[in-house]
């Protein structure tokens, strides 16, 4: 303590007093005069009083933080700890007011003002770059406290005692309030008592947040010494703003100065954009009970905003020396409530104006406070910054529940995902870490989401198309990802802007034309629509979607035997619905637009048959495009609509393919209209009433070819075919109905002699039959040719015949010749010798030429004898035939080829016309290639007629041999299992004496 001159030894023995109580007290511009202190001269006197440390902050064991294990020891303390300085408070004395020099004197402060540091108010003045020099107060430890200006402290002169307890002497802080026109001081809870912040060692008052050099702490502490620059910031630096701008002071509960340490209760909520949001604190003699610090945040991908809580509290334990000790634990809390980001105020800094995400704003509503453990991130240099919340008790990721409105505006779709933690303050490094992450394999689990179908618009409507969902698609799944914003944002909004990265989606137009249940596949925002949006210029078919690998639409329904339209799908647009991806300048090939599947009369791809369409303004102009709608069928335009229906149309020209296929203004001499030309009209809808969801889907499918020729087979026709008409139509009311309308058949190449009869059967009101199926159509000709008679070549019964099969199931356009019929076969003799014969082709001109040949050849030779008592007869046929037939497994085309052969003895003998024996031998050899298996089958009849006895025999052998082994070597071996009819011969007769046991018998019988 100073003490002026002319002190009295009264005077000195106060001094001691004082001294006792640890305080000092320093006297400027006060004398002492024999009522007491007063200032000197007309100035004010100031008197101020330096406390000893109030507070002392302790090292956090590592072990206590996060959830310790309960039994388990803490650490043997002491544990590392600093000792704040001293505090010290500092009156204004005015001039003619007397205090009297004495402990009750000097300690009476409760109507005495206190002399601030301009930091403790709002004060217009430039904020102070060094330690206050005024009234503060550092605690906790390294922070320094100012009373706000109506701040009081209440003191009391002596300690007092309980019985045998005596408390502490302390000084508690208050505010001074005006009752009924009194000035009092009004302590907690009876009034509200502020501080703020005003300095703390580390404070760098100049130099922005983002700048700070980091401060590694001496030891874990909360707060830590970079926490208390930004509560110095966000209560006492007036002169910084970009963090916080209303500088908010903290409420105190309790604030009580002693000599053995100070007990604090306070706690202050700062808004603005810095990092720390809240802090709290409880003090009890100088000793930490509990400390939270709220960081401020955002959670990835969209950027909400969330808050991560440290608490440090004092908890009882037993040590590893096994004594009671109270170490400070350590937790930490992850904290949401519902709020929103509009990314309509993010599309200036998004790569895209917004379009790629399909939201106009997403809503967290999730609201909960839960405890966590940190998931790093890699490439971020501490994860109490940047991190991945999981729960403490399981270590599964914390999910949060969103609400997002599509870009109609109409449409609301809710999902749960987890997320990344992004402190407010991260660096540069950190956001580049976070998108490292999201861009990369390990986050999948973190990124995707489960949408359950819901309807999402993923681009802007088309105007006039407002609300008929054209952008509008079933998403079972959606991941995102995050990107750099392309320009600064304001503080307090993510540093980072949320993108979507893949769907899975499904698309009820996709699925009609594959004709199976929904299945969803994965879609990326389309290039065109995220540069252009719906610029009709250059996005002219509005596509909005781009498939991540393109489908095939393949058509098998009724009709596809005509039509197949393979399409192949990349992207989805609005007013094309799925086709190729379009724009304006370029050109739709027909040749990338469909597959191999893509066929026209089951045989030729049609690719080959359209040419390529150049892409103009009007996209809707091109009806050479295939296009996908939907629309509300209404009975009549005033009544409500009873079903959605789903259309795909298209109608586009036709031309020549090489000698198959001709379209009329391409045909010489053509048989049809004058300016006919080639097309093909392709329409399916698929209705879905809505009045009764339960009902079956009305389908129609209408297919027709107009003004074609179709000549067969490749490459050199014998047989033309012109068709005005094909149609197929299969209504949801009634059956399928096939119409077909034939202008010519023509005879070509080697059968062009053919004319002749051709036209004379048409003269006699003859020409091609006409055979109408569900599933087929064919149109054939046949006709005799006369008898051949050449010397001692004789041919009979030849007809010539000659058709066109057209599949409707999606089988092969077929052409088909013969000369007679296996069951139909011409015969033939060559002196003496006579014999029968057939010829059967199918071709077509696609996927193979040939697709059936069979050929069939057979000979008899008859000799009998008559010597008058007896005669008889041997007539022996033998016949061979080929069988070829086209297969195609797993797209590669081959032959299956069949060889078969004959051989008939049928002889008899009469004897006096009383006795008839008569014998026959039935061989008959088939192989098939395929399989490798020759198959032989062995037939004996025999009959004897004596009188009126008459005994018949008769058996059958088959035997079945596999040809060939797997070196390729040529062996036969008999097949596994039985090789016989039941009782058959080998069964009957293993051996050959048995055999000719049985021959010797069967003689005797006869």
């Amino acid at each position: 303590m100073t003490v002026p001159a002319g002190v009295t030894p009264d005077d000195i023995a106060l001094v001691r007093a004082t001294d006792q109580l640890l305080v000092t007290v320093v006297l400027e511009d006060l004398e002492l005069v024999e009522a007491g202190l007063t200032p000197t001269g007309g100035d004010p006197g100031f008197l101020t009083l330096v406390l000893p440390p109030q507070h002392t902050v302790e090292s956090i064991p590592e072990v206590l933080t996060g959830d310790p294990v309960p039994g388990d020891p803490v650490p043997t303390g002491p544990y590392a700890h600093r000792v704040a300085g001293a505090s010290q408070l500092r009156f204004e004395i005015a001039p003619g007011v007397v205090i009297p020099y004495t402990v009750e004197g000097l300690l009476g402060w409760t109507d005495r003002t206190l002399v601030l540091d301009p930091r403790g108010a709002v004060s217009g003045s430039p904020y102070p770059t060094t330690e206050p020099t005024t009234t503060f107060l550092e605690m906790p430890q390294a922070l320094y406290l100012s009373p706000g200006v109506d701040g009081r402290f209440v003191t009391q002169a002596q300690p007092r005692s309980f019985g045998t307890v005596t408390e502490l002497w302390r000084m508690r802080l208050g505010r001074e309030r005006t009752v009924d026109g009194t000035p009092v001081v009004l302590e907690p809870p009876h009034t509200e008592v502020r501080v703020r912040a005003i300095w703390t060692d580390d404070h760098e008052p100049t130099v922005p947040a983002e700048d700070w050099p980091h401060v590694g702490p001496e030891f874990p502490r909360l707060p830590s010494r970079d926490d208390q620059r930004y509560l110095v910031r966000a209560m006492g630096d007036h002169d910084m703003v970009e963090e916080y701008q209303a500088h908010e002071a903290a409420t105190v509960k309790r604030l009580w100065l002693s000599l053995s340490g100070g007990w604090l209760t306070a706690s202050g909520s700062f808004s603005g954009s810095g990092v720390v949001a809240a802090w709290a604190q409880r003090v009890a003699t100088g000793r930490d009970v509990h400390v939270s610090v709220s960081y401020r945040g955002w959670l990835a991908p969209f950027g909400h905003v969330a808050s991560v809580i440290v608490i440090s509290e004092r908890t009882f334990g037993v040590d590893t020396a096994g004594e009671v000790t109270a170490a400070l634990h350590q937790r930490e809390f992850l904290s949401v409530n519902p709020n929103s980001v509009d990314v309509g105020t993010l599309a200036g800094a998004m790569p895209y104006a917004g379009r790629e995400l399909p939201f106009r704003n997403v809503d967290l509503v999730s609201n909960f406070t839960v405890e966590i453990s940190r998931s790093s991130i890699p490439g971020t240099a501490d994860d109490s910054i940047v991190f991945a919340p999981t729960h403490l008790a399981d270590d599964a990721a914390v999910l949060f529940d969103y609400a997002a409105t599509d870009r109609t505006e109409r449409q609301q779709s809710t999902f749960t995902m987890p997320g990344v933690f992004v402190r407010a303050d991260a660096t540069e490094a950190d956001i580049a870490a976070v998108i490292g992450y999201y861009g990369g394999t390990d986050s999948l689990d973190l990124r995707t989401t489960d949408f359950g179908g819901q309807p999402i618009a993923y681009a802007d409507e088309p105007p006039g198309t407002e609300g008929d969902g054209k952008t509008t698609l079933p998403t079972w799944g959606m991941s995102f990802t995050v990107a750099a914003p392309t320009v600064t944002l304001p503080d307090g909004v993510a540093a980072l802007v949320p993108v979507m990265e893949t769907a899975a989606v499904v698309d009820d137009k996709v699925d009609t034309l594959r004709g199976q249940d929904a299945e969803p596949f994965t879609v990326k925002m389309a290039l065109v629509w995220l540069e252009h949006g719906l610029d009709l210029g250059v996005n002219v078919a509005l596509g909005f979607l781009d498939l991540e690998s393109p489908i095939s639409l393949p058509f098998s329904g009724g009709g596809s035997g005509l039509t197949a339209p393979d399409l192949h799908v990349d992207q989805l647009t609005a007013l094309l619905g799925p086709a190729v991806a379009l724009v304006a300048g370029g050109e739709w090939d027909p040749a990338a637009a469909l597959g191999e599947k893509a066929l026209f009369m089951g045989s030729v791809q049609l690719a080959k048959l359209l040419d390529k369409i150049n892409i103009g303004g009007d996209i809707l102009e091109e009806h050479g495009l295939p296009r996908y709608d939907i629309e509300l069928r209404r009975p009549d335009p005033h009544a409500l609509p009873d079903a959605l229906c789903i259309s795909l149309t298209w109608n586009p020209p036709l031309r020549s393919f090489k000698d198959t296929l001709l379209v009329a203004q391409d045909i010489e001499d053509s048989p049809f209209p004058a300016k006919a030309e080639g097309e093909l009209d392709f329409l399916l809808k698929h209705c879905i009433p809505l009045d009764d969801l339960d009902a079956e889907p009305e389908t129609t499918i209408d297919v027709a070819v107009r003004n074609i020729m179709i000549q067969l087979p490749p490459p050199n026709p014998i047989i033309g075919v012109a068709f005005t008409k094909v149609r197929f139509l299969d209504p949801p009311d009634g059956p399928a109905d096939v119409d077909v309308n034939i202008a010519a058949v023509r005879f070509l190449g080697s059968l062009t002699f053919l004319d002749p009869i051709q036209e004379f059967l048409a003269g006699l009101g003859g020409g091609p039959r006409l055979d109408i199926r569900d599933d087929a159509i064919e149109a054939d000709l046949t006709f005799p040719l006369p008898d051949i008679s050449l010397g001692v070549l004789g041919i009979t019964g030849l007809e010539v015949g000659t058709g066109l099969i057209i599949d409707l199931t999606g089988g092969p356009l077929r052409a088909a010749f013969n000369l007679g019929t296996r069951s139909d076969p011409f015969t033939l003799s060559v002196m003496g010798f006579g014999g029968s014969g057939s010829v059967e082709l199918e071709a077509s001109p696609h996927p193979v030429g040939i697709v059936r040949l069979e050929l069939s050849l057979a000979f008899v030779i008859e000799l009998s004898v008559d010597v008058v008592v007896a005669k008889g007869s041997l007539r022996a046929s033998f016949g061979a035939s080929l069988e070829l037939t086209a297969i195609i497994v797993d797209g590669e085309v081959s032959a299956d080829v069949t060889l078969g052969a004959f051989l008939d003895i049928l002889g008899e003998v009469q004897v006096l016309g009383l006795i008839s024996i008569v014998v026959q031998v039935l061989l008959t050899l088939e192989y098939t290639a395929s399989t490798g298996v020759l198959v032989g089958e062995a037939t004996v009849t025999a009959s004897v007629d004596v009188g009126f006895i008459e005994k018949e025999v008769s058996f059958t052998i088959s035997q079945e041999m596999a040809l060939g082994d797997s070196s390729g070597a040529w062996s036969a071996r008999a097949l596994d299992g039985p090789t016989t009819t039941a009782g058959g011969f080998v069964t009957r007769f293993p051996t050959s004496r048995l055999w000719n046991q049985y021959c010797a018998a069967f003689a005797a019988a006869a």
